[in-house]
C-alpha cells in the first residue's frame, strides 16, 4: 500500500477565511485544520551517516544531522535513522506555515543492540514533548496535542540517547483556531554570542505587520523604533520587539540578547589540542597536506609546536600559511578544528622539513605526539594490503600502517628508502599518509620531478631535484637513456607536448639508476570544453587542475548539491562525453541556464559500499558558477538503439587497456557518462529493488531471452545492454512488462554500477501479462518429487503475510513435494540476539500455514548450529533444513547428528540421521553447514543434501574498477564443492547404486568452477537438463541467472525430470513472490533402471558416441548424426548434450579434463539449439553451418581425451 503523501481532515475549504465582527470592530481570523504527513519518499538518505537536507512533502525542507536511511529497519517504507546524541543526530523541518495544533510520528529501534531509545519534540526552538522510552522492535507513536502555535512555526526532532532510532511518518496538524493576535517576531540568529558587525533580521510571520524594537532594554511599544533594515551588532546589546497590524492585538515580546564575542587570539596547536571539545580556538600554520574526504577538505596544519587538520568546506595549497578559527572536535578521537573558512595569509611559504620518525612513534601509545604533523619514515619494507586500501610497512624498530592518498604509489614487497607523509588516525591507528609521489623515495640516489608523470599544461615546467648533496642531474626527453654527455639541468623544463623525460644524477663518479616520468600534454585551462575534461577514458586527464570559465547547459538540477550540464556544441568523437556533474552548494542555476564554470575538476567516488573498489565519477567541483543566458535549448539526447547501439556480449575484456565504447560495456556507459539518453519502449528485465529498475531497448538486445523476457547470462555474455534506471518509487513491475514511450534520464554511477537518472516522468507501462507458473510435474504415486526453496531468512517471526505466500506456493505452485530442502531457515525469534539457535517454531509456523492453506501436515528435521558460528544475520542462526510429507515419504530411523559431529555412510546409509557434512572441516568456518537426511520412499532409500555455500560477497563488480573482475568468494565455494564431492564418492564407493540427491543455493552458475568441482563425473547438474532458456533462479541487476541447483547420482539422472518454478524473481512481493529466489522441483522414478529406452539397451545414438570415443566414429559422422536426430525431434541438444557427457566422461576422473569437456559439450547444446532456429527460419542452407560446429567440438573433445 503507498503512503499518503497528504490527507485533510477538514471539509471545508483549505485557508477559508471566516471573519467575525466583535464588539470592538477587531477582526479575527480561523482556518480550516489539515493534516500533513511527510513520508520520506524523497529522503536522499543513504547507508552512510551524514549531514543533508532534502525536499520532501508539501514542498517542506527538511535537514538532518549524523542519519542514515532506514536500512534493515523500515516502519513504512523509506525513512531516516537518527544516529546518537553525541552525534547532535537530529531532522529539522523549514519553516512551515498555518502554524500547528497537534504533532506525532511514528518511531522503531534501529539495529539491535540494546538500550533504550527516545526522541524530544522541539517547536521553534522550544521543548514542546519527549517520547517514552522503549527498547523492542514494535513501531512507537509518539503524539503531541494542544500545541496551538500560529504562524510560521520549525519541527525538530532530536535523538536523546546513544542508541540508533528510525523516524517515519512525521504528521501535524496546522493551527485551527482564531487568529486574534500578532505572531510573535523572530531574529535570523537566536540569543547568544556573535562576532562584532553581525546583522540582525527580524521578521514576523503576520502579513503587513509592522515590527517595532528598542535595543535599550525597555519593552518596545507603537512608539519605539521602526524596524526597516538589518540590526548591527556592535556591543553587547538585547533587542526587544513586538509585530503589530490592525485589527490584531500586538504580539507578545521577542527578546534576543546578545553579547560580541572578543576577537580570538592565536593559540598555539599543542594547546589547542589540549582544549575541550567544542571550545573555540584559533590557530596559525602552514599547510602540509590537503585531502577531500566526506565532502569536505581536510587541510593538515603545523606550527612550531605541532599539528592539527582543519575541517571545512575550505581550499588552501600545500606550503600556504593561514589562520582559522573555528570549534574544537574529535573526530572519531582524532582533534580536527573545524571551520567555516579560512584566511590565507601568505601563500607558498617554504613547508616545514618533515619530523624524521620510526615505527615506534606510531604506536597506541606514542602516536598522539606525532598526530597530524609531516613525517618521515626511513628504510621501509612494504609487507601488505588489505582490502580498506592499508599497507603495512617494516621498519628496523616494526610495523606500522600507511594509507597513501593514490594506492598506486607502493608496492607490496618493495624496500623505499624513505616514505614522507603526515600522520592520520582512523580505526584505532595512526597511519602514514604520503601525498603524492614525491613523498615516496625508493632510492635516495635518484632523481625526482616535481610535478610527477601525469598531465601537464602545455607550456609548463617540469622541476627536477635530488636528495644528493652536490649531485649534478643530466636528462633527456627524446626517450634516450642519459649519460654525462646529456642534457645538464639547471632551469625548469618546459613541456610543449606528450614527452618522456630520463635523468640520472652523477656524484664522484657513481650514477644513479634512471629516473623516467611520463607527461601528457594538456590544453590551457581557461579553454577546456566538457568533451575535453570527459576525453577518451576513464579518468581525466584534468583530474586535480582548476579549470575556468567552462560552458555548458544546465540539462537536470540535482537538489542543493550541484546539477549536470552538457557541451553546447559536441565534437565528433562518441569516445569522449559531453556532459558533466558540478558540485556546488546553494546554486540557482535552473534547466536551459547556460552557464560559465570555474572548479577543480574532480574523480569522485559516488554513493556506494565503502570498501567497493567502484569507478570514479568525472566532475567539476565549482568555485564559481555564472549564468550567462536562460531558455537556452537543450542539446538533443542521445537515442539508445538509433544514435548509438551499446555492446551485447562484453562489460571488459582488455582490463582498461583499450577505451572501446563499441566492444566493452564499461566503456560504452563510460563514454555517455553525465549526458542525457533516452531509452525507447524499453522492457523490464527483473523486478524493481531499491526503487530502481533494470531494463533494456529491444533493439540493442542479443541475448538469450527468458519465456518472461528476461536476458540470461551465460559464460560468453554478460548482457550489457542492460541499464539499471532510477525511478525512485515502488512500482509493482514485472519481468517482460513494457514501457509506452521514451524514458530520459542522465547516465550517473552509484554503488558499482551505471544507471539512468530520470528527468522526465515515466511513460505508462503495458503490462506483459505474465503470471506467476504451476510446476509442469503432475504427482504420481510411483514417483518421488523433492524440491529446493530458499525462503529468504525464514522465522517464527517472519509478517503472516509471507508465511501464507510460501505456503501456498509449496501448495499451488509446487504440487506438494515429498520432500522440501529449505535454504535460510533462521531461528526462533530470527535475528533477535536470544542465545538461542533452536528453529522448531520456525518450522512449525510454515507446517500451519501449509497445513491451514489445505497442504498435507508437513513434519521437519534439521540441526541447529552452534549459536552465532554458521554467518548470516548475526543473532539469526540461518541453516539448511526439511520438511517432508510423512504420508508419502518417512525420515529413517537412526540417531540425529549435532552441529559439530561429521556424518559418515556406510553399508547401512548415513550413519547419522540427519547428519551434518564435515561441519569442522575449515572450508565450513563460519558457513552454513551441509546437511544430509535419508529418506525412505516406496522402499528405496534416498539421501538428499541441503547445502547454502558462501554468498558472492567478497567479489568485486562487473562494473567495478578492478578488471577483469576480481572473484574472491570462489574459492570458498570451491573448497565446499571438494568436500561435498568427497563424501558422495565416498559413498558410491560403499553402495554404487546409492540414491543421492545434492539441492540448494549453491550462489554459483552452473558453469562456474564450483559446480563443475561439485559434479565431478558422479553426480549430473538436472539445470543442465532444461533448455538454456529456462535456466535461472535469481535474478540480479537484470541479469537472469542460475544460483540454486538440484544435482543427481548419475544412476538416476536418466529417471529424473526437473522443473524451475519461476513464482518469484520475475515479480514484486506485491504480484506475489515470497522470496528472491525461485524454488527447483524434481521428479525421480526409482524403480526403472537407468536406460534410455526401459529395455536394458543403449540406444543407437549412444553406440555411435561410444565408437566416437573409441576412435571407431569421426567427429564428422557422430556431428551429422546428432543434427539429424536434433531436427527430426528424436532427441532434443539438451539430451544429446547429456548422452555425449554420460559415454565420454564414464571413467574420467581428471578434473580438468571434465571442466574441458562439459564446456564443449554446452557448446554443442548451444549450436544445436540454434541450429533448428536457424534451419527453421533460413531453410537446410544452414544446417552444414552448424554441423561444423558441432564436429569442431568434438575435435576438442578428442583432444582431452
Amino acid at each position: 500500500m503507498s503512503k499518503l503523501t497528504k490527507k485533510r481532515t477538514s471539509l471545508a475549504l483549505s485557508g477559508l477565511l471566516v471573519f467575525n465582527l466583535f464588539n470592538a470592530g477587531v477582526i479575527s481570523q480561523s482556518f480550516a485544520a489539515e493534516t500533513y504527513v511527510e513520508t520520506f519518499d524523497n529522503s536522499n538518505a543513504t547507508g552512510s551517516y551524514s549531514t543533508n537536507l532534502f525536499e520532501g512533502n508539501d514542498e517542506v525542507t527538511w535537514s538532518y544531522v549524523a542519519s542514515r536511511d532506514e536500512g534493515d529497519y523500515p516502519i513504512d517504507g523509506k525513512g531516516v535513522m537518527l544516529r546518537r546524541s553525541s552525534d547532535t543526530s537530529s531532522i529539522t523541518s523549514g519553516l512551515i506555515e498555518d502554524g500547528i495544533s497537534s504533532f506525532s510520528v511514528d518511531l522503531k529501534k534501529g539495529f539491535t543492540g540494546s538500550g533504550n531509545r527516545q526522541v524530544e519534540l522541539y517547536i521553534n526552538g522550544e521543548l514542546k514533548g519527549t517520547s517514552e522510552a522503549f527498547d523492542d522492535t514494535d513501531v512507537h507513536n509518539f503524539s503531541v496535542d494542544n500545541l496551538d502555535i500560529a504562524g510560521e512555526v520549525e519541527i525538530k526532532l532530536v535523538n536523546v540517547t546513544e542508541k540508533q532510532i528510525v523516524i517515519d511518518n512525521i504528521s501535524w496538524t496546522s493551527f485551527d483556531g482564531e487568529v486574534t493576535q500578532a505572531s510573535k517576531v523572530k531574529a535570523s540568529i537566536g540569543s547568544g554570542e556573535v562576532t562584532e558587525g553581525t546583522e540582525i533580521v527580524l521578521s514576523t510571520s503576520t502579513d503587513d505587520a509592522s515590527i517595532y524594537y528598542t535595543t535599550d532594554g525597555s519593552e518596545p511599544t507603537e512608539e519605539s523604533t521602526l524596524y526597516e533594515a538589518p540590526i548591527t551588532v556592535s556591543e553587547d546589546v538585547t533587542i526587544k520587539a513586538i509585530a503589530v497590524k490592525e485589527g490584531l492585538d500586538a504580539s507578545n515580546v521577542g527578546s534576543f540578547t546578545y553579547t560580541v564575542k572578543k576577537p580570538l587570539e592565536v593559540t598555539s596547536i599543542t594547546d589547542v589540542r589540549n582544549l575541550e571539545v567544542g571550545s573555540e580556538a584559533k590557530v596559525e600554520g602552514i599547510v602540509t597536506a590537503s585531502i577531500e574526504t566526506g565532502g569536505q577538505t581536510n587541510l593538515f596544519v603545523e606550527d612550531e609546536t605541532g599539528g592539527i587538520v582543519v575541517r571545512g568546506d575550505i581550499n588552501a595549497n600545500v606550503g600556504d600559511r593561514i589562520s582559522a578559527e573555528g570549534s574544537l572536535n574529535q573526530y572519531f578521537d582524532m582533534a580536527q578544528l573545524e571551520v567555516d573558512a579560512i584566511n590565507v595569509l601568505v601563500e607558498n611559504e617554504t613547508v616545514p622539513e618533515p619530523k624524521v620518525i620510526t615505527s615506534s612513534d606510531l604506536t597506541s601509545e606514542t602516536g598522539e605526539a606525532v598526530e597530524a604533523e609531516l613525517v618521515k619514515v626511513k628504510n621501509v619494507t612494504i609487507t601488505d594490503l588489505d582490502s580498506n586500501g592499508n599497507f603495512t610497512g617494516m621498519d628496523a624498530n616494526g610495523e606500522f600502517k600507511l594509507r597513501p592518498q593514490d594506492r598506486s604509489l607502493l608496492e607490496v614487497g618493495k624496500t623505499y628508502d624513505a616514505i614522507t607523509g603526515v600522520i592520520d588516525y582512523n580505526y584505532s591507528e595512526y597511519k602514514l599518509t604520503p601525498r603524492s609521489a614525491l613523498d615516496i623515495i625508493e632510492d635516495t640516489f635518484s632523481v625526482m620531478a616535481n610535478p610527477a608523470s601525469g598531465a601537464i599544461e602545455v607550456g609548463s615546467t617540469v622541476e627536477l631535484s635530488t636528495l644528493v648533496e652536490d649531485g649534478v642531474i643530466y636528462y633527456t626527453v627524446d626517450g634516450t637513456e642519459p649519460t654525462t654527455d646529456s642534457i645538464v639541468y639547471n632551469t625548469p623544463i618546459e613541456i610543449t607536448e606528450d614527452t618522456t623525460l630520463k635523468a640520472i644524477v652523477v656524484k664522484d663518479g657513481e650514477t644513479s639508476k634512471v629516473s623516467t616520468f611520463d607527461y601528457q600534454t594538456i590544453l590551457a585551462l581557461d579553454s577546456l570544453d566538457i568533451h575535453d575534461i570527459q576525453g577518451v577514458g576513464h579518468v581525466s586527464l584534468y583530474d586535480g587542475q582548476v579549470v575556468k570559465n567552462v560552458k555548458g547547459i544546465v540539462t537536470h538540477v540535482d537538489g542543493s548539491r550541484g546539477f549536470f550540464m552538457e557541451s553546447p556544441e559536441a565534437d565528433d568523437d562518441v569516445r569522449t562525453s559531453e556532459g558533466i556533474y558540478v558540485y556546488i552548494k546553494g546554486t540557482n542555476v535552473e534547466v536551459g541556464d547556460l552557464v560559465s564554470v570555474t572548479g577543480e575538476v574532480e574523480e569522485f567516488k559516488p554513493m556506494g559500499y565503502a570498501d567497493a573498489k567502484d569507478l570514479l565519477t568525472t566532475e567539476i567541483k565549482a568555485t564559481d558558477v555564472t549564468v550567462e543566458a536562460s531558455n537556452q535549448e537543450l542539446p538533443a539526447p542521445v537515442v539508445i538503439g538509433e544514435d548509438r547501439i551499446p555492446p551485447t556480449k562484453v562489460i571488459d575484456n582488455d582490463a582498461f587497456a583499450q577505451f572501446d565504447p563499441e566492444e566493452d560495456g564499461i566503456d560504452f556507459y563510460e563514454s555517455l557518462e553525465g549526458m542525457r539518453i533516452v531509452l525507447n519502449d524499453a522492457t523490464v528485465v527483473g523486478h524493481p529493488k531499491y526503487e530502481e529498475v533494470p531494463v533494456v531497448v529491444e533493439s540493442t538486445v542479443d541475448s538469450l531471452r527468458t519465456e518472461a523476457g528476461g536476458v540470461i547470462i551465460t559464460p560468453e555474455d554478460d548482457n550489457p545492454e542492460r541499464i539499471t534506471v532510477k525511478i525512485g518509487k515502488d512500482m509493482d513491475l514485472k519481468t517482460g512488462d513494457k514501457f509506452d514511450g521514451s524514458i530520459t534520464g542522465i547516465v550517473t554511477y552509484d554503488y558499482s554500477m551505471f544507471k539512468l537518472e530520470m528527468t522526465e516522468d515515466l511513460p505508462a507501462v503495458i503490462d506483459s501479462g505474465l503470471e506467476r507458473p504451476v510446476t509442469d510435474i503432475e504427482k504420481a504415486e510411483d514417483k518421488l518429487t523433492v524440491a529446493s526453496y530458499n525462503i529468504e531468512n525464514f522465522s517464527a517471526e517472519t509478517d503472516h503475510e509471507k508465511v501464507e505466500k510460501i505456503a501456498q506456493s509449496i501448495i499451488e505452485n509446487l504440487k506438494t513435494p515429498d520432500v522440501v530442502g529449505l535454504i535460510e531457515v533462521q531461528d526462533n525469534d530470527g535475528p533477535t540476539d536470544s542465545g538461542s539457535s533452536d528453529a522448531s517454531k520456525s518450522y512449525e509456523t510454515l507446517i500451519a500455514a501449509i497445513e491451514a492453506a489445505g497442504g498435507p501436515t508437513y513434519h521437519y528435521t534439521d540441526i541447529a548450529p552452534v549459536y552465532n558460528e554458521d554467518g548470516g544475520q548475526p543473532g539469526g542462526n540461518i541453516r539448511v533444513g526439511y520438511i517432508y510429507n510423512p504420508e508419502r515419504v518417512s525420515l529413517v530411523d537412526k540417531p540425529a547428528g549435532d552441529a559439530t559431529t561429521a556424518v559418515g555412510y556406510d553399508e547401512n546409509g548415513l550413519t547419522l540421521n540427519p547428519g551434518r557434512i564435515d561441519p569442522t572441516n575449515e572450508a565450513f568456518s563460519n558457513s552454513r553447514k551441509s546437511l544430509a537426511a535419508e529418506f525412505e520412499f516406496n522402499g528405496e532409500r534416498v539421501v538428499v543434501i541441503a547445502n547454502h555455500l558462501n554468498s558472492k560477497r567478497g567479489d568485486g563488480a562487473a562494473y567495478g574498477s578492478e578488471q577483469p573482475v576480481v572473484l574472491g568468494s570462489v574459492p570458498s565455494r570451491i573448497e565446499k564443492a571438494k568436500v561435498l564431492n568427497g563424501f558422495i564418492n565416498d559413498a558410491l564407493a560403499v553402495n554404487p547404486d546409492a540414491n543421492i540427491v545434492v539441492l540448494g543455493d549453491m550462489n554459483d552458475f552452473e558453469f562456474a568452477e564450483s559446480m563443475i568441482t561439485l559434479k565431478g563425473n558422479v553426480l549430473t547438474n538436472m539445470i543442465e537438463e532444461l533448455p538454456a532458456n529456462e535456466r535461472y533462479t535469481y535474478i540480479y541487476q537484470g541479469n537472469s541467472q542460475v544460483l540454486d541447483h538440484i544435482l543427481v547420482t548419475n544412476n538416476v539422472a536418466d529417471n529424473t525430470e526437473v522443473d524451475i518454478v519461476n513464482i518469484n524473481t520475475d515479480f514484486t512481493e506485491a504480484s506475489g513472490a515470497a522470496s528472491d529466489h525461485d524454488p527447483i522441483l524434481i521428479q525421480m522414478d526409482l524403480t526403472k533402471t537407468p536406460d534410455d529406452n526401459g529395455d536394458g539397451e543403449s540406444t543407437d545414438i549412444e553406440s555411435v558416441i561410444a565408437d566416437f570415443k573409441a576412435g571407431d566414429a569421426s567427429a564428422q559422422e557422430l556431428a551429422t548424426e546428432l543434427a539429424e536426430l536434433v531436427m527430426s525431434e528424436e532427441i532434443q541438444p539438451s539430451e544429446a548434450k547429456s548422452l555425449i557427457s554420460k559415454v565420454v566422461l564414464d571413467g574420467v576422473t581428471d578434473k580438468k579434463t571434465i571442466k574441458h569437456v562439459n564446456t564443449s559439450v554446452n557448446h554443442i547444446e548451444r549450436d544445436l539449439a540454434k541450429m533448428i532456429t536457424e534451419v527453421n527460419k533460413h531453410g537446410e542452407s544452414k544446417l552444414s553451418k552448424y554441423v561444423d560446429k558441432v564436429e569442431n567440438e568434438l575435435e576438442k573433445i578428442l583432444k582431452r581425451l
